[in-house]
């Protein structure tokens, strides 16, 4: 597979695993990722067609390396923000899903610290997702 079609797999496959982790894909879900300008820039197929099984190693290991490679800070940034909204469309935030962002976010070259940001700035107000990751990053 070239190095862009990794790229774009391992972003989609984002977006559904993040979608599917806690079992339901809701509309708003599929919503909120076709919505996503990083989503739809490396758009690589139809997001009921990605199978996600071992995620967390080929993320960890193939996915992840070449997404920090190919994506400027600003589309990695982005990225987080728009799964934050993917998390946050079922009213619903599960700490495996606050685990999983970690895990992306830390694949693709962002630190902790720089997750965290992103989060407080996508979160500010928003009573029910406040402090929803700080056992992760705490």
């Amino acid at each position: 597979m070239s190095s862009d079609n990794l790229v774009n797999k391992g972003v989609c496959m984002c977006f559904v695993k993040m979608a599917k982790v806690d079992g339901d894909f809701v509309d708003e879900e599929k919503s909120n990722i076709t919505k996503s300008q990083v989503y739809n820039k490396y758009k690589y197929s139809n997001l009921k067609d990605l199978n996600t099984e071992g995620f967390f190693q080929k993320f960890h290991s193939t996915y992840g390396p070449e997404i920090s490679k190919s994506l400027d800070e600003e589309e990695k940034e982005s990225l987080i923000r728009d799964l934050i909204k993917v998390i946050k469309a079922d009213g619903k935030i599960h700490k495996h899903e606050s685990f999983l962002l970690g895990h992306i976010g830390n694949c693709i070259g962002l630190s902790p610290e720089k997750i965290v940001n992103i989060i407080k700035s996508e979160t500010q107000g928003d009573e029910k997702s406040a402090g929803w990751l700080s056992w992760l990053f705490g």
